[in-house]
This record gives C-alpha cells, sequence and structure tokens, in this order.
C-alpha cells in the first residue's frame, strides 16, 4: 500500500514542476496499473495526448488501456469518437 501513496506522490510532483518532467504515457500507464494510480495517470497522459510535441499515439494507446482498466465506456466512447475520420462512425458513437 504504501509503495502505491509513493507512487501517486511521485506523479503529482513530476506534473507540478516547472517545466514538468516529461515521461512517457507507457510509463504512466504502467504505474496506474501497477501501483493504483489511475486517475493522476490518466490526467497527466491527457495532456500528453494534448501537448503538440507529445507522442500522441502512445498516449492514445496508454489512455485506452487505462478507460478499459476503470471501465470508463463514456470516455472510451469519446476518445474513438475524437480518433475516427468516417462521420458515420462518429454519430453512431454518439
Amino acid at each position: 500500500m504504501k509503495s502505491s501513496t509513493n507512487a501517486r506522490f511521485l506523479m503529482n510532483i513530476m506534473m507540478n514542476l516547472d517545466p514538468p518532467l516529461r515521461i512517457k504515457p507507457e510509463i504512466a500507464q504502467y504505474l496506474a496499473k501497477n501501483y493504483n494510480t489511475w486517475r493522476v495517470s490518466q490526467y497527466y497522459i491527457e495532456k500528453e495526448f494534448l501537448n503538440v510535441d507529445g507522442e500522441r499515439d502512445s498516449a492514445v494507446f496508454a489512455l485506452n488501456t487505462i478507460f478499459k482498466g476503470l471501465g470508463e465506456k463514456d470516455y472510451l466512447y469519446g476518445l474513438k469518437q475524437i480518433l475516427t475520420s468516417d462521420e458515420k462512425i462518429k454519430q453512431a458513437l454518439i
């Protein structure tokens, strides 16, 4: 239990640094799954996804995995809606 608290603390510190310390989305996903940092990691990966210089593909994969792990179907559908280019599929996901 103590290690998950330490991992959450570490993630919070990394995000509040100026400039923020950047880690790969896969590492944030690993911390989420193994150290119960789901929400903090989700927030970090979402910021990485929106970052112009970020690793967008790996961030999408990591977000997809986190949303599945949390059972967040509405977010998962929203993510798929953002990524698809077919208008019929976008409408079906609404």
